[in-house]
């Protein structure tokens, strides 16, 4: 009796700020796309079209403004219209001279949205750790093709797993700054990057960064499709297959056998990341926060497996997104870059932190359970 594929539903909760990127070529910058008000603590993402269209500025003027890269320059021009002519809002206490990095958006409502492709590839990491297995070496290209199989062959395991778009509600900026090593004589220590360097003193400006952000508590609704009865047909054509009973396993289970591989992944990703923080703590200004934020999505993985926590998106980092095989720890393993102009630096040192609701945490954990169809 041939196998029938399985479309569940799920609703995706957003635990830590989530930023999904529209591409640096979307971002937006100061003095062209955006000005920032100190005063009302705004920022006014500016539709250029529209400013020109209702005669709120001429083209001349508007270039002029451009011209000098400055949104003190763009602001004089726009005067106290600003608000009629922003196509964006947001509350931004804090300044940048960075582009804003903005969120992905559906072009017909104009809405957050999470691509199927985001969250496939992140469920797709956890897949490879759990199919490759924990510490082992070796190249990428070979390996990726070694565990997934190859698209000459047409046994690509992912192919198998098809994954929704989920629109989400309304953004808001969330502003982030780097946490780094540095040498100290002979050891490494923690600290936050500046533009003037590293340091332990944490300072919300200076090399920060302000994502477009989905909050936390924030919902969406998709959907995740095993594609049983086509992965069984193309065993009978490949049946020589890498990590076979892993794969048949999966699919011949359900959600709550997805949710167990990606619970496992996140929570032996946590243990390491606190162990890290924990051991470059020592001087460095609110790092207990982070730690905290650690414990406390710690605690929302499930023992039944009911649901899935799982990060993805802006803030990864290199662990998370090759899906956190290389290493058992992030301390001592990595090691130090032998080569080009890292060369005597620690590898993959640097951890991209968000402040939202004035504590520091971890960016782009999500909760994804599975919800009833709709009616």
């Amino acid at each position: 009796m041939e196998k029938e594929n399985k479309r569940y539903y799920i609703e995706l909760e957003v635990l830590t700020p989530l930023s999904v990127g529209a591409g640096n070529e979307k971002d937006w910058v100061k003095g062209v796309d955006f000005v920032y008000d100190k005063n009302k603590k705004k920022v006014y993402v500016i539709d250029m079209e529209k400013a020109i269209a209702t005669k709120v500025v001429s083209i001349g003027d508007l270039s002029v403004a451009l011209m000098q890269d400055n949104d003190g320059a763009l602001k004089s021009k726009l005067g106290s219209r600003l608000k009629e002519i922003a196509a964006y809002t947001f509350d931004a206490p804090i300044d940048s001279a960075n582009p804003i990095k903005s969120f992905l958006r559906t072009q017909l409502m104009d809405r957050p949205l999470i691509p199927g492709t985001s969250l496939k590839g992140a469920i797709r990491s956890c897949l490879f750790n759990h199919l490759h297995g924990l510490g082992k070496k070796g190249g990428s290209n070979d390996t990726n093709e070694t565990v997934f199989g190859t698209m000459k062959a047409g046994d690509v395991f992912t192919r198998f797993i098809h994954v929704g778009d989920i629109v989400m509600p309304d953004t808001q900026l969330v502003n982030t700054k780097i946490f780094n090593l540095q040498l100290d004589g002979k050891n490494w220590i923690g600290g936050w990057k500046h533009s003037g360097g590293t340091t332990t003193q944490f300072k919300p400006t200076g090399f920060n960064t302000l994502y477009e952000c989905v909050a936390p508590r924030a919902r969406g609704v998709g959907n995740i499709n095993l594609m049983s009865r086509a992965f069984e047909m193309i065993c009978r054509k490949v049946a020589q297959q890498q990590y076979l009973d892993k794969k048949h396993r999966l699919m011949e289970g359900d959600l709550k056998m997805l949710f167990d591989i990606i619970n496992t992944n996140t929570y032996n990703y946590l243990q390491k990341e606190a162990e890290f923080f924990e051991t470059y703590s020592s001087g460095v200004d609110r790092v207990t926060e982070i730690i905290s934020s650690i414990d406390r999505i710690i605690s929302k993985i499930p023992e039944d497996n009911s649901y899935c926590v799982m990060k993805m998106a802006a803030g990864s980092g290199f662990h998370s997104i090759t899906g956190d095989w290389q290493y058992n720890d992030y301390i001592d393993e990595p090691g130090l870059w032998s080569s080009g102009r890292n060369s005597g630096k620690k590898k993959y040192k640097s951890r991209k932190i968000a402040e939202y609701a004035g504590k520091l945490q971890l960016m782009g954990f999500v909760i994804i359970r599975e919800v009833s169809a709709p009616s």
